[in-house]
């Protein structure tokens, strides 16, 4: 399967500001074909080559905690998931 990890922002962090950078960086030995972002729950973004980025607008997110999950694809099927847990 492929690795995946969620390098901005850090897991426990809490977020400011208006919008925030999500960035995740994933890696495979057959090749990575997609990478898909949700924050809780909802797919917010899908990119097929790196960087894999979305830039979330948090003006409307409710205080508290939101999970951010990113999934890596690959050629063969399988699937790696990274999750992590921020605060506003």
């Amino acid at each position: 399967a492929p690795t995946v990890n969620i390098t901005s922002p850090s897991n426990g962090s809490t977020i400011s500001g208006s919008t925030v950078a999500i960035t995740a960086v994933a890696s495979d030995n057959v090749g990575v074909t997609k990478v898909t972002i949700a924050i809780d729950g909802q797919i917010v973004a899908t990119d097929t080559a790196a960087p894999y980025t979305y830039t979330w607008s948090t003006r409307k997110a409710a205080r508290g905690a939101h999970t951010i999950t990113a999934k890596a694809y690959d050629a063969a099927g399988n699937i790696g998931t990274a999750t992590i847990t921020v605060y506003k």
